[in-house]
């Protein structure tokens, strides 16, 4: 089995030097912190305002509330901003794992939320180790 892009004349190996993984792991794990956190704000922005539709909240203008959901729409707008050129970074197989090679992230299939490991060898960026690893 070979890898394409800049490894692809090599076998697969697994790079198992820790130093050489800190780099690209810190990176993959920050950007699937930022892809999956955008998600996870907008469902609860949904929730706070389908329950203020349900309640008949009357929201003033100017008021604390108003303020609040204001700024948290604005946040939310700089974080998908952000987070889905990342989201489809990973789906379209950009972000490689810098375990194997390959793609970090399952291209088929539809997932809002992208997985913690790589779906090839398992490789977890946030702790830099394999299942298996000691």
């Amino acid at each position: 089995m070979t890898v394409k892009g800049p490894r692809a004349s090599r076998p697969l190996m697994f790079e198992r030097n820790r130093a050489v993984l800190l780099r690209p792991s810190r990176w993959i794990s920050l950007l699937r912190k930022l892809v999956n956190a955008w998600h996870v704000l907008f469902l609860c922005l949904a929730v706070v305002l389908l329950l203020i539709a349900l309640f008949r909240v009357d929201v003033e203008e100017g008021g604390f509330l108003h303020f609040i959901l204001w700024a948290w729409s604005r946040g939310l707008f700089v974080l998908a901003v952000l987070s889905w050129p990342g989201w489809f970074a990973f789906k379209l197989g950009v972000v490689s794992c810098p375990c194997c090679g390959e793609s970090f992230a399952e291209k088929a299939g539809f997932s809002f939320l992208v997985e913690p490991r790589c779906v090839n060898c398992g490789y977890d960026p946030s702790t830099i180790s394999r299942r298996g690893d000691f």
